[in-house]
């Protein structure tokens, strides 16, 4: 199963694609493979801040311009290998798509960045965005109310996503001390339409060990929509989720067959911090790798030696974070003024 934003990220690939053949009026496999290309370079760039071929990590036009360029490139290189298996007339022609493609998909990204008040407002911003745009303006002819439905098409699928709810379920925060960009997140259930003998039996299910990984994946999908909803600010703000992984799953082998695999996306990568138990890293720990955030979370109330247990943590080597479930008053003091290089701590605030 892929993760929700994997998803969001190819519907709105696809839909770039449709743009981009209403305008160009041409359709073929070589077309759309060429475009998937350019496009998959676009949602890296302003997306996640990934650049292929410059030394960069800040979307701009100038760099799209020159990744594009080098993405065409790479492609007609790649292309010379098919001069002695296709037709020259094939070939050619195919040569030429490479290239006419590259302003033509430039031109269509500007239509993602593009706001609108509603629905109804996707007329007047499309078609001032062709009047304005030659290459496309040029390109379109009559097929711009064409554009402008699909637009919308695209625009009610998205807002359905937007707009989702879940009468039951919903995410509640903590706040750390001192720390506003960070949120520890967990899955609480809102049931009031039940009576008591019922709500008994939603909260014995709920606690059940066999529904740790559906309650964890809930929170996940929950998650996913909050940062498509906020996807512009994600680009290139500092915030942290902080989730917790029980060891109910890991235990079970969930972590990597399913977990990592929804986990797997460089929006989540980047803003999202898994916490576990140090004893469940210790009796795991070649379950743990490099390609995410990883965060301690430790009940200290019955640790006599806190310095020990905190440099072990740290000594681990796989820990940004840790944070403080529990600690004795007199041991506050201890982790609120702790400063490391290696390992940031952090305490909930009294709710």
């Amino acid at each position: 199963m892929n993760n929700l934003i994997d998803i969001y990220m190819s519907y709105k690939t696809n839909c770039l694609i449709e743009y981009t053949l209403i305008v160009y009026n041409k359709d073929n496999k070589f077309i759309r493979k060429v475009l998937a290309k350019y496009f998959s370079v676009y949602i890296d760039n302003y997306y996640y801040n990934i650049f292929q071929t410059i030394d960069d990590t800040k979307f701009n036009l100038e760099n799209l311009h020159l990744e594009f360029n080098g993405i065409m490139e790479e492609m007609l290189f790649d292309y010379k290998n098919y001069e002695l298996e296709v037709s020259n007339e094939e070939y050619s022609r195919n040569i030429k798509i490479i290239k006419e493609l590259n302003a033509i998909s430039f031109e269509i990204t500007r239509i993602d960045r593009l706001n609108y008040k509603d629905k109804d407002d996707i007329n007047n911003v499309i078609e001032e965005f062709v009047t304005n745009n030659k290459i496309i303006s040029d390109l379109i002819d009559k097929r711009v109310n064409k554009l402008i439905s699909l637009v919308k098409k695209y625009y009610i699928n998205i807002n359905k996503i937007s707009n989702y709810k879940d009468e039951f379920f919903n995410i509640k925060t903590r706040s750390f001390i001192d720390k506003k960009n960070y949120k520890y997140l967990y899955l609480d259930k809102d049931i009031k339409a039940l009576n008591m003998y019922r709500i008994g039996l939603v909260n014995k299910v709920y606690r059940d060990e066999d529904f740790y990984y559906d309650r964890f994946l809930l929170l996940l999908r929950k998650l996913s929509i909050d940062i498509i909803n906020n996807i512009e600010s994600m680009r290139n703000n500092n915030k942290l989720y902080f989730i917790e992984f029980s060891d109910k799953f890991i235990n079970r082998g969930n972590i990597v067959d399913k977990v990592y695999k929804l986990l797997n996306n460089p929006i989540i990568r980047k803003h999202v911090v898994l916490l576990v138990d140090f004893n469940t890293y210790l009796n795991n720990k070649d379950l743990f790798n490099d390609n995410f955030i990883y965060g301690c979370i430790q009940n200290y109330m019955h640790i006599n030696d806190i310095y020990k247990k905190t440099d072990s943590i740290v000594e681990s080597g796989i820990f940004k974070y840790l944070v403080v479930r529990e600690c004795k008053y007199k041991d506050r003091a201890y982790f609120l003024e702790y400063a490391s290089e290696k390992l940031e701590v952090l305490m909930f605030e009294e709710e």
